[in-house]
Order: structure tokens, then sequence, then C-alpha cells
């Protein structure tokens, strides 16, 4: 386990000769991987907050481009569908050329987007910017991802992809909320003024403060990057503590760099380990978008709730997200931790053959309980709404639906760093593709669902289909080894 065990420690001297310690996984300290992990998990917010700021005015929208809910859903399902594409091309990038280049691309083309929405009078223009802003913001996940696998190490990976969920996750959480406050005092305009501004104070914080992280160019870290120098070449390295650091370069922890290849993520999809974790995981995604977006044509239908009481409603699915996404990530590290334990005592028992710790085997164990009790809630959700009862109780179901759901999507994101710690943006992307063209679909066909069976009916046939799609996790309990085996 070369990546649990980079640092190794000499407790004696020997007087014949001196035995080198390997080079330290990442040169940065616990506190500035904290550091790094928060800012680039700022850049991520934009990606969690554009979709949710959005739906609370989307029956403010329809009046104004004189369309109804099925036209209107459009711009929901080409938001996802290009969600789900971009990353897929840029992951490729940010694993070749580096994450702060990548990142650049990324708000430059969000940014503009933004501005175009500002502007926008036409449902066309709406339709075609939307898709420049997806495309712009996407990636950011994938990219944030990458930057928390190039400095963690598996034994506690865990907690910082938790902690980089749970910060983006912040924008699903007061999306809502957010976008109802900008509707009422500034109009639907001053959604998209606002995200331009926060996005560009973003942008220009982490440029100065976030070094590029990119094993391949820079290895733990120690090693300068040589390309792009104007762009990859954090400012913040001029700091005398960080110089110091680059003066004793460890070219030895540089990896290959990845070919440019658009369709790296793609090619991921081939392994059978990764399509048995996607598939669940990208359900319950879908479910959890479509319930989002339910949550806010419905009390805004049934309920008659102004854009401001809608947004609201949207705290308790966010903070769940929120509070999901942290639990997953100790969850997940405690587990390992145990089970880590288990095998060292094992493996010193000469009686017992060695065989290589099962990491899979500790995170499939945490996303299973999750999985099977996101559907429950998903029942609970949708007859509430369906029988227009008190809207607290679709509160607190839309609360555990996000919960257990971000749990879940949490821990399968962490499967697929461990399993790909090199092409950590790619195997992101490559989750995200899944996640969000199945969510384009559900949200294409979420009107007609509703109509021929209502809302509960629908949300029981979603349930269902998430239930039996958790199934897989058993498979894949069983089959641990064998499945990691063919990672490789």
């Amino acid at each position: 386990m070369n990546e649990d065990k980079a640092l190794e420690q000499q407790d004696g001297e020997d007087t014949a000769s001196t035995v080198e310690a390997a080079p330290v996984y990442s040169i940065y300290t616990q506190k500035e991987k904290y550091a790094i992990t928060l800012l680039v998990s700022l850049i991520g917010i934009f990606s969690t907050l554009s979709s949710p700021i959005y739906l609370p005015v989307l029956p403010t929208l329809e009046r104004k481009f004189g369309v109804g809910e099925k036209q209107m859903n459009v711009s929901v399902v080409l938001y996802s569908v290009f969600q789900g594409i971009a990353p897929s091309l840029m992951s490729n990038l940010a694993d070749r050329y580096g994450r702060r280049i990548t990142f650049a691309l990324c708000l430059i083309l969000y940014i503009g987007a933004d501005i175009g929405l500002a502007l926008n009078n036409s449902f066309a223009g709406l339709l075609v910017l939307r898709c420049v802003q997806a495309a712009g913001v996407a990636s950011t996940i994938s990219v944030s991802s990458g930057v928390v696998a190039d400095i963690t190490e598996r034994e506690n990976r865990g907690g910082f992809v938790g902690i980089n969920q749970g910060i983006q996750l912040i924008g699903q959480a007061f999306g809502g909320l957010l976008g109802g406050l900008l509707d009422t005092g500034f109009g639907w305009r001053g959604i998209f003024w606002f995200l331009t501004i926060a996005a560009g104070a973003v942008w220009l914080i982490t440029h100065v403060l976030v070094p590029e992280t990119n094993r391949a160019i820079v290895g733990n870290g120690s090693n300068a990057p040589k390309q792009f120098r104007w762009i990859s070449y954090a400012p913040i390295l001029f700091l005398p503590t960080f110089k110091k650091r680059l003066a004793n370069p460890e070219p030895s922890t540089i990896v290959p760099r990845r070919l440019l290849n658009p369709l790296d993520s793609l090619l991921i999809l081939k392994n059978p380990t990764i399509m048995l974790v996607m598939l669940p995981v990208s359900v319950l995604s879908t479910c959890w978008i479509m319930m989002l977006t339910t949550l806010s044509l419905s009390l805004n239908q049934y309920y008659n709730y102004t854009t401001l009481q809608v947004g609201l409603c949207y705290l308790p699915s966010g903070v769940g997200g929120v509070c999901g996404s942290v639990t997953a990530g100790r969850f997940a590290d405690w587990n390992y931790r145990r089970l880590y334990r288990k095998y060292t005592v094992r493996s010193q028992d000469p009686d017992e053959q060695k065989a290589p710790f099962d990491a899979l085997l500790a995170r499939v164990q945490v996303v299973m309980g999750p999985a099977m009790l996101t559907p429950f809630f998903l029942i609970m959700f949708g007859w509430c709404i369906d029988k227009v009862v008190h809207v607290a109780t679709v509160c607190v179901s839309s609360f555990f639906t996000s919960f257990f759901g971000i749990m879940s999507i949490g821990t399968s994101m962490t499967i697929l760093i461990d399993l790909f710690p090199n092409r950590a943006s790619a195997a992101a992307a490559c989750l995200n593709l899944c996640r969000c063209l199945l969510s384009a679909l559900g949200i294409g066909v979420l009107a007609y669902m509703t109509d021929s069976m209502t809302v509960g009916g629908c949300y029981s046939l979603l349930a269902g289909v998430a239930l039996l799609s958790s199934l897989t996790y058993f498979y894949i309990l069983a089959n641990t080894r064998r499945l990691t085996a063919a990672t490789h």
C-alpha cells in the first residue's frame, strides 16, 4: 500500500549506512490541506448553487417568456445534460495540464454565461446560455475532487471528500432561499448578476491562494510547475515558507502524465466495477434531482407559495445534503481505520496468509445503509405532496431524502477516487456524466409521470427502481477482492 504508507519514519540509526526515508505523500500540512480543500470547494459551490437558485423563479420565467411548465423544464433538462457532458471533456484537461488552468477556463465560461443570462430577453437565449453556464461550472466539481485526491492519502481521504462535497452542497442548502430573496428584491435578473460578482470574487481569491496540485506536474507539491507558469504558479508560492519547500524538489513523486484524450472518463466506464457502483448512485441522484424540481413546482401550484416561501422550503433538503456529506466522510474514514486495524492484527499472524487490504469492502459497508433507506423517504415525500398534507412533513421527508441520498453519492465518489487516484478528475467526471444524463431524462419525463400517475404514484415507482438498483451493493460486497483486481 504505497499510497497509504508514503512516509516511512526511521526509529533507529544504522551505523553502517543511513537509510533514506521515502518522500512524503504531500508537502502540505494538515491545516494547509483543509485550507486548500475549503478554497476549491468554494469554486464548486457555484455548480451546486446554479441549479437550486434558479428553480424558485421557474413560475416567474414561465410568465416572462409565455411558456408552460413542460417547456420551461427544458431549461432544467439542458442544464443537466451539459452538466454531465462538460466534465467528461474538461477532466482530462485537468489531469494533463493542471487544476489551475482548468479552473480558469471553467470560470471564464461561467461568468460570461451569467452576464449573458442577466441581459437576456428571449426563451431561446435562456436555453443556450443555460447550456454554456452548465458547461462552464459543472467541471469544477470533478476538478476539485482531483485536487482532494492529489493531496490526501486513502486512510483519511473520505473525510476530505466529505468536507469538499459538504461545503459545495451549501449552495444546494441555501440556493433556493437565495434565489427567492434575490427575485423578491431585485427581480430574476438579480440572480445572475449575483452569480457573476460572487464567482469573480472567488476566482480572484483562489487564483492567489490555491497552488497547482496535479501530481503529474508538481508531484507531492515540492516541484514547481514548468508549463503555463503565468497561470500554474500561484502567487502564494512566492511566500518564504513555500519557497523554502520548493528549494528541495522531489522529482520521484511526479507520476506519469495522462495523454490528452477527451474520452478518458468514458473509458473508465468500461470497467465492470465502476458500472456496478455507478448504477445505484445514478438512480438515487436522479430521484433526488427530480424531488427538488417537484418541490419548486408543487409548492407553487398546490400550496400557493410565493417565490420566497418556496426558497425557504429548500433549506431542509440543502441542510440534509450538507449533513449527509460530512457524515459520510467521517463514517467512511472511521470504518476504513477500523477494518485496517483488524487487517494489521491478522497479518501479524504467521499462519495467516497476507492478502492486500480490502479498501472497497470498507467503503461499500458505509454506502449500503443510506442507499437502502433513501427510497422510503422518497415515498413519504411523494404522497405528502400528493395529498397536500402539512408542509412540515414535506420538509422532513426532503431532509432525510437528501441526507441519505448524498451520503450514498459522497461515499461512491470516495470509492472512485480510491480506485483511480491518478485519474481522479476523470473518475469524478464519469460519475457526474452518468448522474446528470439520467437526471436529464428523469426531469424530461417528470411532468408526464406526475400527470399520468399522480405525484405519489410517481415517487412510489421511483422508490422501487432506487431500491432495486441498490441491490447491486450486495453483489459488490460479496466480490470486493475480485472487483478491485479488475480495476488494475
